[in-house]
Order: C-alpha cells, then sequence, then structure tokens
C-alpha cells in the first residue's frame, strides 16, 4: 500500500469534510474553527500499521500538517504546505536521527516502509515489540540451529553404525571361512586317530594286554567327543554364511526312529533310562532331509538322557493338531521325566553358549550350540521348535515340520556371539 493510500483510506472511510460537519450543524464561526482544530489535531495523531509477517517492521505513522491542509482547503493549498513541509521532514528525520535508526533496523532485518513522503511521516517504532519478535526469531533460529546440530550428529552415528556394521558382517564372515577351514583340517588328523585307536584297542584285546583296551577306550571316546564340537562349530559356521543346504528325500519314519534309537539306546540306557518310540500311521511317510531330522533328535534325546536318571524317554510322531500353516504338518516330540527347569531357563535355552543345568549336580559337557543349531535346522525345513519343562517333572521338546518340506535357501543369519 502507498504512503499516499493509508491517509486518504482511512479520512475517506471514518470522517467527513470539518466544514462541511460545522456547516451541517449550523455552529458558530468561533465552535467551527474548534472544529477545524480538532480535527487537524486528530489526523495528526500516530495510528498503527501492522504487517502480518513475523520479522516486519511495525510502523507508527501519522498525516502532518500538509496532508490536513490540502484536505481541508484544496489540493493547491496541500501542494504549498507540501513544499514548505517536506524539507522540514527531512531535515527533522537526518538530523533528529529518526531515518538513520530506520535504516539501521531495517539493515538489522526488519523489513518494512518508511513514510517520508508530504502526506505521511515515521515518527516511531513499537521497539518493546520488535525487540520481543527479534528475540523471539532468535529463539527460533537458535533451536533450528541446535535441530540442525542434532540431525548432523545423527547422521554421523549412522554412518559410524554402518561402517561398525560393515566391518562386524566381514569380521563374522573371516571367522566362519577359518570355522570351517579349521574344521576340515581337525577332522581329518582326529578320524585317524579315531581309527587308530580302534585298531589298536581290537589288536590289544586279541594279544591278552586287556589292561591297554580300557586306556584306548578313553582316547576313542574323547576323540569322537571332540569331533562332535567340531561338527557343531562347522554347522555354526554354514548356518551363519547361509550355506546350509537341504537333501529331501522321502522318509519311512518309523524305520528313521528305529535306527535312531539304535545309535541313542546305550545313551539312555546309561544312567537307567527306557526308551520309549510312538509313531502316528498317518504320518509314517513324510518329505524331509533325513540328516538333518537324524541330527535334531540325537540331540534332544541325548540331552534327554542328560538330566534325566532311572526315567523314561518317549520319541513321539503324530500329525499337526492345530496349526495356520497353510500346508499340513507334523510334530517329533521328544519328553522325559528328568528334573526339569524353569521358566527363565527356559527362556535362556536358544541362547548361543548357554548351558542351562537345571537342578542337576553336576554341569554336562557340550558347547552349548546343541538346541540353536537344532532350532536354525527347523526353521531351515521350515519348521521351528518349542521347549516347555517344570521343574521335578520333567521336559518336552516339541518339532513341527511340513509333511512334505519345499526345497528352500536359507539366508544368512546374523553373527552368533
Amino acid at each position: 500500500m502507498a504512503a499516499s493510500e493509508v491517509p486518504r483510506e482511512f479520512i475517506a472511510r471514518h470522517s467527513m469534510s470539518a466544514e462541511d460537519r460545522a456547516r451541517r450543524l449550523r455552529l458558530p464561526p468561533r465552535v467551527r474553527a474548534l472544529v477545524v482544530v480538532l480535527v487537524f489535531v486528530i489526523y495528526c495523531v500516530a495510528y498503527v500499521y501492522f504487517y502480518p509477517k513475523v520479522g516486519e517492521i511495525v510502523a507508527i505513522f501519522s498525516i502532518v500538517p500538509a496532508g490536513v491542509a490540502g484536505w481541508l482547503y484544496g489540493w493547491w493549498i496541500g501542494v504549498v504546505a507540501g513544499v514548505v513541509m517536506a524539507p522540514l521532514d527531512l531535515f527533522l528525520y537526518t538530523v533528529g536521527g529518526s531515518l538513520p535508526e530506520a535504516l539501521a533496523a531495517m539493515r538489522r532485518g526488519f523489513v518494512g516502509h518508511i513514510f517520508v513522503a508530504g502526506l505521511s511521516a515515521l515518527i516511531g517504532y513499537f521497539s518493546d515489540l520488535l525487540r520481543r519478535v527479534r528475540f523471539q526469531a532468535e529463539a527460533l533460529e537458535q533451536k533450528r540451529q541446535q535441530l540442525l546440530a542434532e540431525i548432523e550428529r545423527r547422521r554421523e552415528v549412522e554412518k559410524r553404525l554402518t561402517e561398525a556394521s560393515a566391518v562386524a558382517i566381514a569380521a563374522s564372515e573371516a571367522k566362519s571361512a577359518f570355522l570351517a577351514n579349521m574344521s576340515h583340517e581337525l577332522r581329518t588328523p582326529l578320524n585317524a586317530i579315531i581309527g587308530y585307536a580302534e585298531l589298536l584297542q581290537d589288536m590289544a584285546g586279541d594279544g591278552g594286554h586287556h589292561d591297554m583296551v580300557d586306556d584306548l577306550n578313553k582316547i576313542q571316546t574323547a576323540g569322537r567327543h571332540l569331533l562332535a564340537i567340531i561338527g557343531e562349530l562347522l554347522d555354526l559356521s554354514k548356518i551363519e554364511a547361509g550355506r546350509m543346504e537341504l537333501h529331501l528325500a522321502h522318509l519311512d519314519l518309523t524305520r528313521l526312529l528305529e535306527e535312531i534309537a539304535v545309535t541313542a539306546r546305550p545313551l539312555v540306557e546309561k544312567g537307567g533310562n527306557s526308551l520309549n518310540l510312538r509313531v502316528a500311521p498317518e504320518v509314517k511317510e513324510v518329505v524331509a532331509d533325513p540328516t538333518k531330522i537324524r541330527q535334531i533328535l540325537l540331540n534332544l534325546i541325548s540331552n534327554a538322557a542328560k538330566f534325566t536318571n532311572q526315567g523314561i524317554i518317549t520319541v513321539a510322531v503324530k500329525k499337526a493338531s492345530s496349526s495356520d500353516a497353510p500346508e499340513p504338518r507334523f510334530t517329533l516330540s521328544v519328553a522325559d521325566t528328568g528334573v526339569g527347569m524353569s521358566r527363565e531357563q527356559v527362556q535362556r535355552l536358544f541362547q548361543p553358549f548357554v548351558q542351562v543345568h537345571g537342578q542337576y549336580p553336576y554341569r554336562p559337557g557340550g558347547t552349548g550350540l546343541g538346541l540353536v543349531i537344532s532350532r536354525k535346522l527347523c526353521q531351515l525345513m521350515g519348521g521351528d521348535m518349542q521347549i516347555e519343562s517344570e521343574v521335578g517333572r520333567g521336559t518336552t521338546c516339541t518339532v513341527t515340520l511340513p509333511l512334505r518340506v519345499a526345497p528352500r535357501a536359507m539366508p544368512s543369519q546374523p553373527p552368533i556371539n
């Protein structure tokens, strides 16, 4: 809005000619003169013009006598008065400091109109309001800078985390490769040690050196135990690298369980336990990886035998009663009547390298990887594993698998620390 338009709009909307008003009211000449003076004073009083944008100048201006004179007595008198008053306006602004102050305010960031024409003049600012606006703007700017700094800091943290994650993944891959290579390197001499120990044991028995048979048997037992640990580490490295493969086949579960029972029965009977097998006829034949199922069941039976004394270990196979999965499923369960575990101990079972001893008086051997690997193998075949236990009443491990396992590739797993 131009400087000259502000007072004209204001006057046209809110007032009439002082002379017309005075004549209409039929006032005496002295009173009419007083009205003219009052109108002159009123329109010389400042009023405020607000700008809607935060941070712009709030100007206080008024109509100078030149504008009032021109409005009251004709345009030519206004021109004469403006010619007379304009130099005085500029002189007052320059000498009095109003104009430099206004320009300085504009340089500080406050934008607005400065009325220096003959019809209006800038006479001041709402300095307190501007100060508060300036403080608020400075506070907002400070907050913005803080937010930008925080965003930059978070970006730096994310960058470091990404770099650290890449380093960790590379280290994990190197570790997996090392374990795989070392496992193969260790298996060859261990198999030789176990084989020669078995050969020497037979020769000692045939030669009548019965005092050596027991020692040679200990060598075989220790070698097989070490070979099992190396096998677990190799499986772990394959799982982490996503290189574990499935070899699917049609399985007769009854026959497979009988073969597993032959292998596991000496360990079960060592603690005075009995091993029972139960196979439901509707799941007699399935499609799965026989080596993986054998490994899972042997691990579960071995764990049950470790924590059961003079009890019963039952291996049962049946069709899953309720399942949300689209394909039909079956369950493999290993239940014992051993010492059992608390709920807190069960929650820790699938943590790598963690061994839960229950209420058993001694610490059984092992790496603490058996259940972790078994569950990963179940997931590789499209299933899962759950464990239920109660202190003093035993433990039940249940494996749920599809009746027909589909070929799939196992994705790489996060590093197991």
